[in-house]
């Protein structure tokens, strides 16, 4: 990789396949995908059918697996403030994906996702901090990323209106 650019586009899709990772674990973690209709049935890795076909039952199969996998390797943990009964922190750490098809592409040794919760209103808990940290090997050798975002200057909307009759 000689040129800018590709370098630039090397690190771009290291992190977006970073990112797909550590929601993929989060979902599987928490095993929810979205806040959804109970009717809608569990999320398909291996491929969305056909409108108006099910999946194949070995289909259905290779998802039970790789969910069941990803749920083995996700570590979960959260920190909860008890007089208020809300979770205040929550860290997703992934301690193994050896199970991951294409290791020779892309090892992925560590992932570490964590989000903070605070409370910048009375009764309004609202997010302060998210990290998100990725160690892989690829081709070109051991890749670590890390991404931060804190949220702060939370304020309250001041909103006033009148309605008036005719």
């Amino acid at each position: 990789m000689k040129s800018p650019s590709t370098r630039r586009v090397v690190i771009a899709t290291v992190a977006a396949l970073a990112l797909v990772i550590a929601a993929t674990a989060a979902m599987a973690a928490t095993n929810r995908i979205a806040a959804a209709p109970s009717n809608i049935g569990p999320p398909v890795v291996s491929g969305t059918p056909a409108i108006g076909k099910e999946l194949s039952d070995k289909d259905k199969a290779r998802d039970a697996a790789f969910q069941r996998m990803m749920n083995k390797v996700a570590l979960v943990t959260l920190w909860v403030e008890p007089k208020a009964h809300q979770i205040v922190k929550y860290t997703f750490d992934n301690v193994g994906f050896d199970f991951l098809p294409a290791q020779w592409l892309v090892h992925v040794s560590d992932l570490k996702a964590t989000m903070t919760v605070g409370q910048p209103f009375p009764d309004v808990w609202l997010p302060t901090s998210m990290e998100l940290n990725l160690a892989m090997t690829v081709a070109i050798g051991q890749l670590d990323v890390r991404y931060g975002l804190e949220y702060r200057d939370y304020r309250v909307p001041n909103v006033t209106s009148k309605i008036g009759i005719k």
